[in-house]
């Protein structure tokens, strides 16, 4: 059960694998492996939501693991085009990926339980175009995904040199809806804040909105600007 970010293990159970995760269950049972099947059900990217206090997604591409498989036939040429599928992975190389995948959590982090909030973290230092990330400096928790697993807004994460917590550095820099009318109206959020000055209220000030998936709105006209105008300049004055 999970409350949080704490995890008492000796009460954790999981739902009945679905999807993927029953396909290779008769593999994980056969050699033993029972754990990973609590462990699939409990990270199915199909059937859950990832937010902060959740365990990690699947990491798949955590550990740079190269398998060759079979590559698709060739479509007939009198086939329409379409897009060729990927074979699917064997039963034993997605076991391989699994357990490659459990020990790097259980390495960086001391288990693969871990809530995915913990490891996927948006951190601003400096205003250096090339960022640089400490595990011992403030951070903030995202639950946004890179976009390559469907997740808007994206949020391409990694560890960095010295690191074990990931840290994005590519994705959506900012998210706006806008409605088109007699009046335009827009609410949007920029990722870290508008400034690149560590010393101003606003290098990081839009990095919760961003976590929380809150959007501001955004101001166009003199009225709405009104009450919220810190300085006015002209250029060349």
């Amino acid at each position: 059960a999970a409350q949080g970010n704490k995890h008492e293990k000796s009460e954790f159970s999981a739902p009945r694998p679905r999807g993927p995760a029953a396909q290779l269950t008769p593999a994980l049972l056969a050699q033993g492996l029972g754990s990973f099947v609590i462990l699939l059900a409990a990270v199915n990217p199909f059937e859950g939501v990832t937010l902060p206090d959740l365990p990690a997604p699947p990491a798949i591409s955590v550990p740079k693991i190269e398998v060759a498989l079979p590559k698709p036939a060739a479509p007939a040429a009198e086939a329409p085009a379409a897009p060729a599928e990927a074979p699917a992975a064997p039963a034993e190389v997605k076991l391989t990926l699994l357990s490659a995948v459990v020990s790097r959590l259980e390495r960086d982090f001391g288990d693969w339980r871990t809530p995915w909030g913990d490891i996927n973290r948006l951190q601003r230092l400096t205003g250096a175009i090339t960022p640089t990330f400490d595990d011992a400096a403030p951070s903030i928790s995202i639950p946004f995904s890179s976009a390559r697993w469907g997740s808007l807004a994206s949020f391409g994460a990694r560890a960095y040199p010295g690191t074990r917590k990931w840290y994005g550095t590519s994705g959506n820099s900012f998210i706006a809806a806008v409605e088109f009318g007699d009046r335009v109206h827009a609410r949007a959020v920029s990722v870290g804040g508008e400034s690149g000055d560590p010393a101003s209220p606003h290098f990081n000030d839009q990095s919760p909105l961003y976590a929380n998936g809150t959007l501001r709105p955004v101001y166009f006209y003199p009225d709405e600007l009104a009450g919220h105008v810190e300085r006015r300049y002209r250029p060349g004055s």
